[in-house]
């Protein structure tokens, strides 16, 4: 089997677990408050990675010189997702899942300023030309709701992340950088969710693991997924999540996206493909861009 065939394959198993992260995070908000969703969801993640710990030694495994950026990292991360959560509750489907792809755009401003990556005149026009999509799909002629503002804000702080992860991962291992995510994310969140508490049932608890299994594999899958094949086959492979998204949501809860989210879509879609490929043809090339 090729490399690009296993990174493909990787890819589209990644797609199905994050999908169904998603799917299931939004099923449990329609009776939870998605501050207590999101942290189950942070401490049934930390429990998945207790085995780790055990084994590797908690000195070795979690701690760390740099604990201010990695509390910083899970801090962003936290509020990202819980934000995430919010969005998905008050949104439909696509609409949520459209708009959390805009991080690409934000990344690209914030790297340049706090990492002094050169974004090239491509990646600009691809950025401008991703908020142009992002105003279609927020519709302000219509009055903007404040779910998407949220949604955009969760994508905003998922940028930081981003820049967080690229200084982090020069002397972290990737599961060091995750623990720190949930463990935080289980601190700050706690007060929100036990101030909108209300007691889980059986089911509810069972879609919440699931949640957090396929947060987890999707992740793993899509680490395996870039490490097999090329950036330039791969990534445009993620975008696959959108028409999925819209798909469930039209067939499990009855959402119909407008016109202006499917051009705001396209028009998304089609600036972070530029900026992915731009984006690998830089790194077989820095002098490309």
């Amino acid at each position: 089997m090729t490399d690009n065939l296993k990174g493909t394959l990787w890819m589209l198993a990644a797609v199905g677990a994050l999908t169904v992260m998603a799917v299931t995070l939004k099923h449990v908000v329609t009776d939870m408050s998605p501050w207590q969703a999101a942290w189950l969801r942070m401490c049934i993640g930390l429990g998945f990675l207790a085995p780790w710990v055990l084994r590797t030694g908690a000195r070795k495994a979690i701690l760390s010189p740099r604990l201010p950026m990695l509390w910083a990292r899970g801090l962003f991360g936290s509020a990202s997702f819980a934000l995430t959560v919010y969005a998905l509750g008050h949104l439909i489907l696509a609409d949520a899942m459209v708009l959390s792809f805009t991080t690409p755009f934000w990344v690209i401003p914030l790297a340049a300023l706090f990492l002094g990556e050169y974004a090239g005149w491509r990646r600009a026009l691809a950025t401008a030309l991703g908020f142009i999509g992002v105003l279609l799909v927020l519709k302000p002629q219509f009055g903007i709701q404040d779910a998407m503002l949220i949604a955009l804000l969760s994508a905003l702080l998922r940028g930081f992340v981003v820049v967080f992860i690229k200084n982090l991962s020069s002397t972290e291992p990737p599961r060091r950088i995750v623990f720190w995510f949930f463990a935080v994310g289980v601190i700050v969140l706690a007060g929100p969710a036990l101030l909108h508490w209300t007691t889980p049932t059986h089911a509810q608890w069972g879609w919440l693991a699931l949640a957090a299994l396929g947060g987890w594999l999707g992740q793993e899958w899509l680490s395996r997924a870039y490490r097999e094949g090329e950036a330039t086959i791969i990534a445009p492979l993620e975008f696959t999540r959108i028409p999925i998204a819209a798909i469930i949501g039209l067939t499990v809860f009855a959402e119909i996206p407008d016109s202006w989210t499917l051009a705001g879509t396209a028009v998304i879609i089609g600036a972070a493909y530029i900026i992915s490929r731009t984006s690998a043809a830089k790194l077989h090339n820095p002098k490309a861009m």
